[in-house]
């Protein structure tokens, strides 16, 4: 995967909004997928063109934990743990 840089901040999550930065080399299409750490799918997001991009993703439905961050593309996939602080 072409991916230079990706960044989840701030983790822990306290105040319910995690952002997702992404740095592709070319437009990229590219999913978010959120899950808990059983890999049960609690959310996704598509996105078309991304090159260089940060993203918000509300957290205020999930509980205190920790859960995953998917992001796929045609090239590949990567994911990074993130906990969310109640």
């Amino acid at each position: 995967m072409c991916i230079r840089d990706r960044s989840l901040y701030p983790n822990p999550v306290v105040n319910d909004n995690l952002k997702v930065g992404l740095n592709f080399d070319k437009a990229t299409d590219a999913n978010l997928t959120i899950a808990d750490i059983n890999g049960k799918i609690l959310g996704f997001e598509s996105h078309k063109a991304v090159t260089k991009d940060i993203f918000s993703i509300s957290t205020s439905d999930l509980k205190a934990g920790s859960y995953l961050i998917r992001v796929s593309t045609d090239e590949g996939t990567s994911t990074k743990q993130f906990t969310v602080i109640k």
